[in-house]
């Protein structure tokens, strides 16, 4: 989708894949305070908010992972919420490290 949308233009989709990183890693840190404050509707909102970008640049996983986040907000299952905000961040660092060796 990404590819289409920027015209295969690799420099615009390392701009872009930069900035989705970037603010996933800026909504991450949010969603972690979300959880130790146990602010249930933020943590909705922002799963709700990270998902967009995410699919958008194919990050497929990590859009599932910010549904899922969502899920569990609206439940208020703060337990499920802690494990799919790790895996979240283990998903992030892998996008960036592929990111590293695509774009170095």
């Amino acid at each position: 989708m990404l590819a289409e949308l920027l015209e295969n233009d690799a420099h615009r989709m390392h701009d872009f894949l930069l900035r989705f990183l970037d603010s996933s890693a800026h909504d991450l840190g949010q969603i972690e305070q979300a959880l130790v404050h146990e602010d249930f509707a933020s943590l909705g909102r922002l799963g709700h908010h990270a998902r967009s970008p995410a699919s958008m640049v194919g990050a497929d996983g990590f859009a599932a992972l910010c549904t899922e986040l969502e899920t569990h907000a609206h439940a208020q299952d703060a337990r499920q919420a802690h494990i799919i905000a790790v895996r979240m961040r283990k998903l992030l660092v892998a996008i960036q490290h592929v990111m590293e060796q695509r774009w170095p």
